[in-house]
């Protein structure tokens, strides 16, 4: 599976030779009884879509381990994110800059050395890293735990006591921790992999008020997500599309995260010069916190590659998701509800932070028609 980017894995392949040198972590040679942990922890300071595609295996782990209790080292949106699931018994919020960034990393080893003594006040039984990245894998060799887990995708063999080798057959990411999970000793079935997500009673009265005072009780609501975390991940036709759909009695959400309100103005203002009707269609532009549970007030999610779409899949809303750089096998919301427009193209799955053609043709090419009848589908329309 090709999870980093090609510069990525330069620079921590050459970091993990150096590690090599000083390091030599006894391997265990014994299985992992992972029903016997009484103290998990788990370093995975990713993204909003990496957080939702990694229930499934906190789920399995609280399963198959009734009596643990577990720790997260993460950022601060994925504990937002799965404070009211019931997978997680604590949080250590990092700053992913910390450890993203081996410079940080020094300029700021004040602030990882007070957060390493505030973990290590427990002894863990096992420590997991599920992503199998090299510069998680060095934080998590300062944690005392009696087993320390990963993928090797990137190296720290010498880090670790039990080194996972990554399969040929798993082409999604939910299948990768999943896998990850069957290594460790879990146990679980097909429909245990899919992430869910439910509100807590007071979410659910909170987006209540939000559609009261918003004015869209009774109508079907429309999200729309025109961000992503990469410019050539964005489809640059939400306006046409607003346009186009022509559904009765909608009311659009217009989702934007930070320094995205200019852009979802824009598809807005757009939309509505361009349908001749005083459509409505309302900015959303709140706290990560509101952002993830206003999303589950959606009866459909048109969005890019992002965290929204696997968010609102995880809460069983149909999703349609433009796929750019990245293949649909790969990173597309794991669920039966989602729909993935993707176009094939000779450079793709391209794990890369620009594109490297320099024309965005992955994501440019997605024609208005192509997703509106897809939205259709996924509406029953």
């Amino acid at each position: 599976m090709k999870k980093f980017n090609e510069n990525s894995i330069k620079h921590l392949k050459t970091a993990n030779t150096i590690l090599n040198v000083f390091y030599h972590t006894k391997k265990n040679r014994t299985p992992i009884e992972i029903s016997d942990a009484k103290e998990i922890i788990i370093i995975d300071p990713t993204l909003i879509g990496d957080i939702v595609m990694l229930t499934p295996l906190l789920r399995t782990l609280k399963k198959n381990a009734p009596q643990s209790r577990i720790t997260m080292v993460c950022a601060s949106w994925a504990k937002t994110i799965l404070e009211y699931q019931g997978l997680v018994n604590d949080f250590y919020i990092i700053d992913p800059h910390l450890l993203n960034s081996p410079k940080q990393s020094v300029l700021d080893c004040t602030r990882l050395y007070k957060l390493l003594k505030q973990i290590n006040a427990i002894n863990y039984n096992v420590a997991l890293e599920p992503r199998g990245d090299l510069r998680y894998i060095y934080f998590m060799h300062f944690i005392h735990a009696s087993r320390k887990i990963s993928y090797n995708y990137t190296g720290g063999e010498c880090l670790l006591t039990d080194v996972v080798v990554p399969s040929n057959k798993v082409k999604h990411l939910v299948e990768d921790k999943m896998y990850f999970a069957k290594m460790i000793g879990c146990k679980f079935n097909k429909s245990e992999m899919y992430p869910q997500l439910v509100l807590s009673e007071d979410q659910k009265k909170e987006n209540e008020d939000f559609i009261n005072s918003r004015g869209i009780k009774g109508r079907k609501i429309i999200g729309i997500h025109p961000g992503a975390s990469l410019e050539h991940k964005r489809w640059k036709k939400y306006d046409h599309l607003i346009a186009a759909l022509g559904i009765e009695n909608a009311a659009y959400l217009v989702f934007s995260g930070p320094g995205e309100e200019n852009l979802a103005l824009s598809v807005i203002k757009n939309a509505k010069a361009r349908s001749g009707s005083e459509m409505m269609i309302i900015h959303v532009h709140e706290s990560v916190r509101d952002y993830i549970r206003i999303l589950a007030t959606c009866d459909i999610c048109i969005c890019n590659d992002s965290g929204a779409g696997h968010l609102t899949a995880a809460y069983g809303i149909p999703t349609v998701v433009l796929m750019g750089p990245f293949d649909a096998s790969f990173a597309k919301p794991y669920a039966e509800n989602s729909i993935a427009i993707e176009h094939p193209m000779g450079c793709k799955p391209c794990i890369s932070n620009i594109c490297l053609t320099g024309t965005s043709a992955c994501i440019d090419s997605i024609e208005v028609d192509e997703v509106k009848d897809k939205v259709y589908q996924a509406m029953e329309v």
